[in-house]
């Protein structure tokens, strides 16, 4: 009970965009149903994507709630198509008690016809909250940024134009808003790429105006900006298609830029172990990007170093796995250069496994669909991709061979339970039918 009085989760993906609660003791099975390890359960009306956050004994959350249509189509399928819904909606927010789930204060933040549609499986209310300790932030997109004091009085809202987020190759199919809105460095963050004139904010938390505002050259994105205190100088990390970058929180001037990865981004850059980490997980490329903080200047990859003979380009995602980590079923990042190999040594130190150069293996982990991934411990391949702003991407891309991943030493493969890598921005094409006779043509 102490520990729920004491950890605060104030913004999407919690302190800093980690995900991590630090100290807490979480269950790991609860159901409903039958109300085991359930608190509390309250029924809020209209449809809501945004996640709850936590500060002190009050949840926040938002919803939407429309008179006419509040149905979402869910499952897997590739329609564009927006809802169509013109009937006068409610973007409400609500504070609920912690231990009880008795709502405390609940605020409609604005009333009309929506500005920019949904896609049928997304809401109206799709951003995060977000709070300082003394302000709660409720960012709708068109409909407007509303900052309430902890009690649920209006202090400011500020309109920040129409800002229509869907499909850049067809603009009329709108998809609604979900980047959310953050504290950093004492300002407010907002990361707003659109159809048309794309932008990075820095917002004064007392009055709502700007500090600084920085333009993108961007399509619309859905992603959260992050920020990065690693490396001596806060920045703002923004995920995008052509402009992967960051930016100085003081003045919003651009520190680093990276264009490709997937055209459609959402996931929100996490960082760890002295490292930004990016994915987009769609479109033809959709790497993991691993930038230092302090990369400066324009970072180009050249096409070529994108891929390898044995594993091309595309839907493909790999991080290493230490041969301790496979047995254990557990991945780590492996974030230090070995110096037997190409590849990113994981800093865990284990039992030496048998390998072709003598020294600890370090692996290439393949991320697959279903519940059950492969780890193919590897020994060589691996690049560092030098920007203009020097060694500042590292990759975990195997070099080409002569032997194969599937010719290569059986007794270095291991099984492993690894996370879904829907939790690293979405979901991998699988290993080709005709990965094996492909890899046998080549030798």
């Amino acid at each position: 009970n102490s520990l729920m009085a004491t950890i605060n989760w104030p913004q999407f993906r919690g302190p800093s965009a980690s995900g991590v609660a630090e100290g807490s003791k979480l269950p790991t099975t609860w159901n409903v149903e039958e109300k085991k390890n359930l608190l509390f359960k309250t029924p809020l009306p209209g449809l809501g994507h945004s996640s709850p956050i936590v500060w002190g004994e009050k949840v926040f959350v938002t919803a939407a709630l429309s008179p006419k249509n509040n149905d979402l189509k869910v499952g897997l399928y590739g329609e564009i198509a927006s809802v169509e819904d013109d009937s006068e909606h409610e973007w409400r927010i609500y504070c609920v008690h912690k231990r009880s789930g008795k709502i405390l204060w609940q605020k409609t933040a604005h009333k009309g016809v929506p500005k920019v549609k949904r896609h049928t499986k997304a809401t109206q209310a799709s951003a995060t909250m977000a709070t300082d300790g003394k302000r709660v932030l409720a960012f709708f997109g068109s409909e407007g940024l509303f900052c309430y004091d902890l009690a649920g009085k209006l202090l400011w809202k500020r309109d920040l134009g129409i800002l229509d987020s869907g499909f850049y190759m067809v603009p009329t199919a709108q998809w609604g808003w979900a980047s959310s809105p953050i504290f950093a460095d004492g300002k407010i963050i907002v990361q707003c790429d659109i159809q048309k004139g794309s932008f990075v904010a820095a917002l004064d938390p007392a009055t709502g105006k700007d500090i600084w505002r920085t333009p993108r050259t961007e399509v619309p994105t859905w992603s959260t900006p992050t920020l990065c205190t690693v490396g001596g100088k806060p920045q703002v990390v923004c995920n995008g298609w052509k402009h992967i970058g960051g930016y100085d929180v003081k003045t919003g001037k651009s520190l680093w830029k990276l264009t490709g990865g997937g055209d459609i981004p959402v996931p929100t850059p996490i960082v760890g172990q002295g490292l930004i980490f990016i994915t987009s997980a769609h479109g033809r490329q959709a790497p993991i990007y691993a930038v230092r903080p302090t990369a400066t200047g324009e970072i180009v990859l050249p096409p070529e170093n994108m891929g390898s003979m044995h594993f091309g380009k595309g839907y493909r995602a790999w991080r290493c796995l230490h041969a301790d980590a496979a047995r254990a079923g557990a991945a780590s990042l492996c974030l230090q250069r070995c110096r037997y190999s190409q590849l990113l040594r994981c800093p865990v130190r284990s039992a030496a496994l048998p390998g072709a150069h003598g020294h600890r293996p370090h692996g290439l982990q393949r991320l697959r669909r279903g519940r059950r991934r492969e780890a193919l411990l590897h020994q060589r391949g691996g690049r560092d991709f030098r920007g203009a702003g020097g060694r500042n991407v590292q990759a975990s891309l195997p070099e080409p061979h002569g032997r194969g991943l599937h010719g290569h030493s059986r007794h270095l493969r291991e099984r492993a339970l690894l996370p879904h890598p829907g939790a690293l921005g979405g979901n991998r094409r699988p290993l080709n039918a005709d990965f094996n006779r492909r890899d046998r043509d080549r030798r």
